[in-house]
């Protein structure tokens, strides 16, 4: 669906999109247009708007969940960067003695 569509069907539903920040504990409705359109991801907002307009994730944000669906990578943090960084400087010291 469209981020439009998405809207259209929200409202045809009666809920606008700061009534699904506020079921959401959002403090305002950017952050539900954000995932709307797809720049943000929110699995609280999307399932309740999927559920709001009564429509399957799939069909609502199918490359994000369809079987085409790409995935964002998990950031990680600051422990497993520090973790990361260690190792390949371990490896690097070891191709330099190699």
């Amino acid at each position: 669906m469209t981020p439009l569509e998405i809207k259209h069907a929200l409202e045809v539903a009666g809920f606008t999109q700061a009534e699904v920040a506020r079921r959401c504990g959002l403090r305002n409705r950017q952050n539900v247009n954000a995932v709307i359109r797809s720049a943000a991801r929110s699995k609280v907002v999307e399932q309740l708007i999927a559920r709001v307009i009564q429509r399957p994730l799939e069909e609502i944000w199918p490359h994000w969940y369809g079987p085409d669906a790409r995935r964002r990578r998990r950031r990680m943090n600051t422990a497993e960067l520090f973790a990361r960084v260690q190792k390949l400087e371990a490896e690097l010291q070891a191709a330099k003695a190699a």
